[in-house]
């Protein structure tokens, strides 16, 4: 891992050469990994941003009438509206509902095809109606074949199905396990403990016979939780009134018909909350002016029914005044009465806790008292506080319990203020009947049948007043709640962003699933580095060994044998002499014998040895290749040769030998002019005895006499003993480091044989090396390919 870091920063040079060398794995990369974005991006939904705008008249609309310009010049009520509060309650979970149940979206459909599930909203082939007063099941996926325009069949399994009565928006105790199929009739009522629909055929749509069809019945409540959670809601800017919604989805008629519901039931919700008042104000008028007709009708038949049985004529001028007087005075009467009820109907409702609750006070009709007018349009106005917090989210109770507790001190005041009042008006009532009884006894004195008549008109004179004015009352209030318009108006209709979707991100896509092509590779090619403990290069090869580089060998496959020979215009040729160069340049007298070992078999010694030797050779320097190897010769698969050698010369000198060698009897010619073999011979089970005997001592003197170069191939230093036994002999040790396969603990082998000095005049030779994936490769490559 080390080799990509020079000078403690990454080496950028040394990794592009080791993507240069792996380059098909880019090959094989890049379209995989493309091909599988191409298809995880054309699976994916394509989702669509939606918008829409309100405009919130943060001032109460509408005329303002002398109670509430009052108010608002004593400091009571408030006739602004709170933006925050309004944008809670467009979001909130109970508007959202109410939006999605005038949709009609309990129920959604779905089409798979060809491995893609698409919502099909209003747009289905059947239609599922329930019975939202039975027990149906949540977390169901009930799957419809659609056998024929009569017949269909439904399916459906589940391990914990639970109970779900719609109508009351309740799930049930009951847990259904199992699995339901049953072939039924399209418009035939379906029912079961667990199901109870009718399914009926929607001829608008034809069925796509390659497609698989399923419903799911949805709980609204959990529905819009999960609509307010992406529903965004914001002023278009800071201070702005209008309100800009934003929400995203893949079914775009849905979402924009969503939005529109949504926007229309909170503009339904504000209007209501604005009439609550007038509402409740004629809903008083007409129970008094349904009391005041009936009075009238009586009084007016009385009258007429008098005067038609006694067969009067017209009051005489003398009893006008008198007559006048006592028709004052039980106007007077009639005039405290109303309001002695009024405030009496006031304190019975103050005094009614459910009532109260409900805010069922009237609004005054008749009363010009702007104390008790006052009071009673605080008390409203705190009520409809209460109401629009009540509705909005749970993060403002502390402000709900400051409105419930002014609401009692209103009220207390009000009970104070009505009692007072209701004695005020006892006061004057006992006051004005003092003077009736004093009127009529002055009338007493009329003939009896005047005074009836007297009493009958004056009593319809008054009821028909009452009933004009309860009239007029009534029309000013039907006008008012007629003209009224709520504070919310739609500035946009719903409508989607663009035809282009938000998500998925296609590019965003493509570009990560490039670099992850690319990653991948380096990412493979780095943690192959990281976990590999074998020697692939020159780099690595020095970073993990001091001792000198004779040279590097290139790989000539597996069939070559004597490269300069077979393939003498190659590249690995090229490497063999240039090697063989080096070691030219070492004292020819004194590094005449050259051995070659390696840590294990495999790694190429016998190649290097036989190859190095017929470099000499071919250089014009008479050299003989001694195979010193006598477990394990390997020097006749490169030469034609005899098996007598080495261990046979060593073995005839001994007392029991039958058959004595001379040095000639086992050198052997080769094909190559200046270059002699020595075999190994046969196999003895003695060879370091053999090796150390004095006998070989004495031929490598003579040898040396004899050749310009020895090139001995032992056995590896990892296995046996021998070549430690060799070594007095050689002038020049070349351990072998084959490439991708000798390990680094090889090579800590041999340098810890030169630091103890086991080992002198030792170089290393890198073999088997492919230039092909070496940044040398194009010099190399440049003079001798």
């Amino acid at each position: 891992m080390s080799q990509y870091f020079k000078n403690e920063s990454l080496d950028l040079g040394f990794l592009f050469k080791r993507i240069l060398a792996h380059w098909y794995y880019f090959v094989i990369s890049i379209p995989i990994v493309i091909s599988l974005a191409f298809i995880y991006a054309k699976g994916l939904d394509r989702v669509y941003a939606f918008v829409a705008s309100v405009i919130i008249n943060t001032k109460r609309s509408g005329p303002v009438n002398p109670d509430e310009l009052l108010d608002v010049i004593e400091g009571g009520g408030d006739r602004n509206i709170n933006t925050s509060n309004e944008i809670g309650i467009l979001s909130s979970v109970t508007v959202i509902e109410q939006a999605m149940r005038k949709l009609d979206i309990g129920i959604s459909y779905y089409m798979v095809k060809k491995f893609k599930t698409t919502e099909l909203y209003k747009n289905a082939p059947f239609k599922v109606l329930l019975d939202s007063s039975a027990q149906q099941l949540l977390g169901v996926k009930y799957n419809i074949t659609i056998l024929s325009d009569k017949d269909f069949k439904i399916s459906f399994e589940s391990e914990q199905a639970k109970g779900y009565i719609p109508d009351k928006q309740e799930v049930t105790d009951y847990v259904w396990r199992g699995k339901f199929s049953k072939k039924h009739k399209f418009g035939e009522p379906l029912r079961k403990d667990f199901i109870n629909m009718t399914i009926v055929r929607n001829e608008k749509y034809n069925v796509d016979s390659e497609a698989q069809y399923y419903f799911t019945i949805n709980n609204l409540y959990e529905m819009a939780k999960a609509y307010k959670g992406k529903l965004k809601i914001k002023p278009l800017e800071k201070g702005s009134q209008i309100l800009q919604l934003e929400t995203q989805g893949t079914t775009a008629r849905k979402e924009i018909d969503m939005l529109n519901s949504l926007m229309d039931i909170f503009i339904e919700l504000n209007l209501y909350e604005k009439n609550i008042k007038g509402r409740k104000t004629l809903e008083f008028t007409k129970e008094q002016l349904k009391q005041a007709t009936e009075d009238l009708l009586i009084s007016q038949r009385q009258l007429e029914g008098y005067k038609t049985n006694k067969q009067l004529i017209s009051i005489e001028d003398q009893t006008k005044l008198a007559v006048g007087s006592l028709e004052r005075a039980r106007n007077d009467i009639s005039a405290l009465e109303i309001k002695l009820n009024y405030y009496k109907n006031i304190q019975s409702i103050i005094n009614n806790d459910e009532l109260l609750a409900n805010a069922k006070i009237p609004a005054t009709t008749n009363i010009t008292d702007p104390t008790l007018s006052n009071l009673l349009n605080q008390f409203t106005s705190l009520h409809q506080q209460k109401v629009r917090l009540e509705i909005s989210s749970g993060e403002k109770r502390t402000i709900l319990q400051e409105v419930k507790t002014n609401m009692e001190v209103v009220r207390e005041l009000m009970k104070d203020y009505v009692s007072s009042a209701i004695s005020s008006f006892d006061i004057e009532m006992r006051s004005a009947r003092q003077r009736l009884g004093e009127y009529r006894q002055n009338t007493d004195q009329l003939p009896q049948n005047q005074t009836v008549i007297t009493d009958l008109e004056a009593k319809f004179a008054f009821n028909k007043a009452r009933y004009e004015f309860l009239l007029k009352k009534k029309e000013e209030a039907e006008i008012s709640l007629a003209i009224s318009t709520p504070d919310i108006r739609v500035v946009d209709r719903a409508r989607q962003v663009s035809n282009a979707p938000i998500s998925p991100n296609t590019k965003f896509i493509y570009l990560m699933s490039l670099l992850v092509a690319l990653g991948l590779p380096i990412g493979l090619i780095v943690i192959k580095d990281m976990i590999n403990d074998r020697v692939r290069n020159k780099e690595e090869l020095l970073e993990h060994t001091k001792i000198p580089l004779a040279g590097i060998i290139g790989s000539g496959g597996k069939s070559v044998k004597i490269v300069l020979l077979e393939q003498p215009r190659t590249l690995t040729a090229e490497t063999i002499r240039t090697t063989r160069t080096n070691l030219d340049y070492l004292d020819e007298n004194t590094q005449k014998v050259i051995g070659f070992t390696s840590a294990l078999d495999f790694e190429g010694k016998t190649f290097c040895a036989v190859n190095i030797a017929t470099a000499f050779a071919l250089a014009g320097k008479r050299t003989l290749l001694i195979c010193a190897d006598l477990r394990k010769a390997s020097i006749r698969n490169y030469f034609d040769i005899q098996e007598e050698g080495l261990s046979d010369f060593l073995l005839s000198y001994q007392p029991t030998s039958v058959r004595n060698y001379t040095i000639e009897s086992v050198i052997q010619h080769t094909e190559i002019e200046g270059l002699d073999i020595m075999p190994a011979g046969k196999i003895v089970s003695n060879p370091s005895e053999l090796l150390s005997s004095d006998l070989m001592e004495d031929l490598m003197s003579e040898l040396k006499n004899r050749y310009h170069k020895i090139i001995i191939d032992t056995p590896p230093i990892g296995f046996v003993a021998d070549y430690f036994t060799l070594s007095k002999f050689m002038d020049l040790t070349l351990y072998i480091v084959r490439a991708n396969r000798t390990k680094y603990n090889s090579l800590e082998q041999i340098n810890k044989l030169v630091e103890e000095e086991k080992l002198k005049n030792v170089k290393v030779i890198l073999n088997d090396f492919k230039f092909s994936s070496s940044y040398e490769a194009s010099y190399h490559k440049g003079g001798y390919a």
